[in-house]
């Protein structure tokens, strides 16, 4: 009796169990659902973006909302295999002359990068990588270090985002190259960044210096806790696991990328809601209580990622990830569109449920990515199981 009625007074506190059985974790449900979602976002493409009032900006096709697109569309490719996916990130290469956005510096106009390089690796084409190298160079050999030359976007990585725009692309660069001036210039301006965006406090980064937090400034929520954006934190850590998945732990800077990884990873599990997913403002997810699916599929992402290199703790983290992942194929609707996403800005901000962004897809679909290779590695095991004489 007392437990019938501690269940209807506290109705929100349970949740379905996941197994590994659902078929949200098999295989061929994943291919098909990445499919589904690449085909609708590829069919949608959107020549404006905006979250509100002076946030609206042309999509460009070497910018980092269509670059993160393309970035999980080459997640498709390599999870399915089909041809198609391949053919869609070499046209959108070939549209942009294989060159990255205009402004040289700017880790928005890199992001392309990460596709153009992937792309590389299958043809062993210059052509790919030559505009990005020139980048890379001149900020090698021209530094413009925030604590030095100012913060800027067009300079340097005056935001938590641009961390996961730029770092994978050198990082990947290095381990192509091993030239040591890109495993240099990574270390260098990504912990010159960690030094003015992150809280050693709170284990998280603030999207950029207006939100440093301040007894006396603005930067607060409405409690008067810290503001920490969900989608800047999950660019960080997606970012995070694209770049340890480059280096080797002999590289300069592994070990201090791998502790921040493992920092932060166990910060969002804290921050992790009923519902598997996270909400735009961290530490107040009453104030837009609504799930957001960008930051919440990179934060998938990143924790799935983990468990398959077995850097993070089975026991702690699979089913919190297999939570995530599960909400967030619900948020799909039936003819492939990603739901609950939160639109360009730079702060939490309340969302409808029809808002989607195709950097929200590319996000889903490298979390998907993970999930495909977590699957397949169960069913493999399990035939091996079924099938041992021993």
């Amino acid at each position: 009796m007392l437990l019938i009625l501690l269940c209807s007074l506290f109705p929100l506190i349970t949740y379905a169990q996941v197994t590994e059985e659902d078929q949200y974790f098999k295989v061929d449900y994943i291919q098909s659902l990445m499919k589904k979602v690449t085909d609708w976002q590829l069919n949608h493409l959107v020549f404006e973006s905006g979250g509100g009032l002076g946030n609206m900006e042309k999509v460009r096709n070497d910018g980092w909302i269509r670059g993160t697109l393309y970035v999980g569309v080459m997640a498709t490719y390599q999870s399915t295999g089909d041809p198609k996916y391949l053919k869609a990130c070499k046209d959108f290469a070939a549209g942009n002359g294989y060159k990255i956005g205009p402004i040289t510096r700017h880790a928005d106009h890199q992001t392309v990068g990460q596709v153009y390089l992937e792309l590389y690796d299958i043809e062993q084409d210059e052509k790919y990588i030559k505009d990005l190298k020139d980048a890379f160079d001149l900020m090698y050999n021209e530094p413009k270090r925030g604590p030095v030359a100012g913060w800027s976007k067009s300079l340097n990585w005056s935001w938590s985002d641009a961390l996961f725009m730029a770092p994978p692309s050198i990082a990947r660069l290095y381990k192509n190259t091993r030239d040591e001036k890109y495993i240099d210039l990574l270390n260098m301006y990504y912990w010159d960044t960690y030094d003015y965006l992150y809280d050693k406090k709170e284990h998280l980064f603030y999207r950029d210096d207006r939100y440093i937090y301040s007894k006396d400034g603005k930067a607060k929520t409405m409690s008067g806790k810290k503001v920490f954006w969900l989608r800047g934190n999950a660019w960080v850590i997606g970012g995070l696991a694209r770049v340890l998945d480059n280096l080797t732990p002999k590289d300069k800077g592994y070990d201090k990328f791998l502790a921040l990884y493992k920092e932060m990873a166990d910060r969002f599990l804290e921050l992790q809601q009923i519902d598997g997913l996270w909400r735009p403002s961290m530490l107040e997810p009453k104030q837009f209580p609504e799930k957001e699916t960008s930051g919440s599929s990179f934060a998938c992402f990143a924790l799935a990622w983990g468990l398959n290199k077995g850097i993070l703790d089975k026991e702690k983290f699979l089913v919190p990830t297999m939570r995530a992942w599960q909400s967030l194929t619900e948020c799909v609707d039936s003819e492939g569109m990603l739901r609950w996403v939160q639109l360009t800005g730079h702060d939490p901000q309340h969302i409808k449920s029809t808002d989607t962004m195709e950097y929200g897809v590319g996000a889903f679909l490298l979390a998907a990515r993970e999930m495909y290779k977590m699957a397949f590695i169960n069913s493999v095991s399990k035939r091996y199981r079924e099938d041992s004489i021993f």
